[in-house]
């Protein structure tokens, strides 16, 4: 009655809503985001929804105090539910997850590759698998063989493939691998990662994924500041799309992120902050005079947090300019 008649900050309106919805016998918790208290709660049974939100599930995090599985990452929660769907596989593969360090080496990863086959979506035992070739070193040919079993296990779960891909990164390219090489993997988790949002995935998690894979490469290929900027806005471009298609709130994610650290790094500011104007007025051009709006907001609050006045001065002048 109190917060009805007076308001409330995020926290005071999430931790409400949560406590409202468990009153009814309804799951739910509140969840952290940057600057901002969230909350998630089961909007249908067996189905996560996060509310009085701001950041999506890609920014979204455990709140002090709350008990999480696999992680800190809030997307890890409906993951886990997925992974209960089928409850007799889930038990079995915890089963096998159990036994596994009562094991030596190779019958251990063999039971964890089992807990995969029973429960596909079963984040645990692939983090379980992954340590398992990382401690033993194993081979190029076995890292790449089990990301095409990690796409289909997680193929509505982005973040999770690209968990995967983060850990196989280091053997599938070492630091010998060619700039090339990298470019081709990085476009063909490009493509991975687009067809999981066409296929119905979370299009604001595929667009994080992507950007994820994006600055681990940039910065694994040592490149030139203009260089990988191009680079950047080529991965971006690849996503593209206008409003109300699927693959929208990627490209709005992938393009926001790399906004942010284009802008917030030193050496590459000025040269993203000419590339990224030369899209506004590609979107201007194209009648797309909102997404022209939305992309000089996120260009002002880039500069605004890097503290470069002189540039947030003119990306200022720029945004009246859209109206």
């Amino acid at each position: 009655a109190v917060m009805l008649e007076y308001g409330g900050v995020c926290g005071a309106i999430s931790r409400f809503g949560t406590s409202m919805s468990q009153a009814f016998g309804v799951p739910a918790m509140p969840v952290g985001q940057p600057g901002h208290c969230a909350f998630l709660w089961q909007k249908q049974a067996h189905e996560w929804s996060i509310n009085n939100n701001i950041s999506g599930w890609p920014q979204s995090h455990r709140h002090d105090g709350i008990q999480m599985t696999w992680g800190n990452q809030v997307w890890l929660v409906p993951l886990f539910q997925a992974a209960q769907k089928d409850f007799g596989a889930f038990v079995e593969a915890e089963l096998l997850l159990a036994m596994a360090p009562l094991q030596n080496a190779a019958v251990a990863e063999g039971l964890l590759a089992e807990a995969c086959r029973r429960c596909p979506q079963h984040f645990g035992a692939w983090t379980g698998i992954a340590a398992s070739l990382r401690s033993r070193a194993a081979s190029k040919a076995e890292w790449q063989a089990m990301l095409p079993l990690a796409a289909k296990a997680f193929a509505q779960f982005p973040l999770a493939y690209e968990a995967m891909l983060a850990k196989a990164e280091p053997v599938v390219l070492d630091k010998q691998a060619t700039l090339e090489a990298r470019q081709d993997y990085l476009f063909a988790a490009v493509k991975l990662v687009s067809d999981m949002v066409l296929h119905g995935a979370d299009a604001r998690s595929g667009g994080f994924a992507v950007s994820n894979v994006l600055a681990r490469q940039s910065k694994s290929a040592g490149l030139a500041p203009e260089s990988s900027v191009e680079l950047g806005l080529r991965v971006v471009s690849a996503l593209e799309s206008k409003a109300k298609e699927p693959l929208f709130g990627a490209w709005r994610a992938a393009l926001e992120e790399f906004v942010e650290r284009t802008i917030r790094a030193k050496e590459t500011r000025v040269v993203a902050y000419a590339k990224l104007q030369e899209v506004c007025s590609r979107l201007r051009e194209q009648k797309r005079d909102r997404d022209a709006r939305w992309l000089a907001d996120r260009i002002v609050n880039a500069c605004k947090q890097a503290k470069d006045a002189e540039l947030e001065a003119k990306a200022v002048a720029v945004r009246k300019t859209l109206g």
